[in-house]
């Protein structure tokens, strides 16, 4: 890290692209069972008993927040992201900042016009409430995807919404 600090964070194991497609063209040079999709190979190498299967996969990760960091405190999602950017971990690059919903719903359905150009595979795409007290605040106890589906299904933009991401999602990757 750039900086010395104290730091847990959170984030998704993946396989890219181009090295999933290597590390299947070596199995069936070797005689194995090919992969089915980058997502569960990724998830696989990581539950493997034999850490010397794991170390061989081609795995990246993408860092996405800060569980705990002692003396440091951030009041939005994006603040995290750009500090964990600045630290040297590896961030996403496809994070948009949207100020309202139909911003989002932009950014979703842009993320799903791009997706096949991608280095790695994707299901789809998450927004996120970006003040971290909003957050709180809407989780009230809940989950925070509940929360927010719950609200926004109030205020009747979860349909919108929900037709703007499924459009976005292709099966098998």
């Amino acid at each position: 890290l750039k900086e010395n600090v104290d730091i847990i964070v959170r984030g998704e194991v993946f396989i890219g692209s181009q090295d999933f497609e290597k590390m299947n063209e070596q199995r069936e040079i070797l005689g194995e069972s090919l992969f089915a999709n980058a997502r569960n190979a990724a998830a696989g190498s990581l539950r493997q008993l034999d850490s010397k299967v794991t170390a061989t996969r081609p795995l990246d990760i993408f860092i996405f927040n800060v569980q705990k960091l002692d003396g440091n405190t951030f009041n939005s999602h994006n603040e995290q992201l750009n500090y964990l950017k600045k630290l040297g971990f590896n961030v996403n690059p496809i994070h948009d900042y949207c100020s309202n919903i139909k911003e989002a719903i932009q950014a979703v359905n842009k993320i799903g016009e791009n997706r096949d150009a991608l280095s790695f595979g994707i299901d789809g795409a998450v927004v996120k409430v970006d003040k971290e007290l909003a957050m709180k605040w809407l989780n009230n106890g809940a989950t925070p995807t509940d929360t927010v589906r719950d609200i926004l299904s109030k205020e009747g933009i979860l349909k919108e919404f929900h037709e703007a991401k499924m459009s976005s999602k292709k099966a098998g990757k």
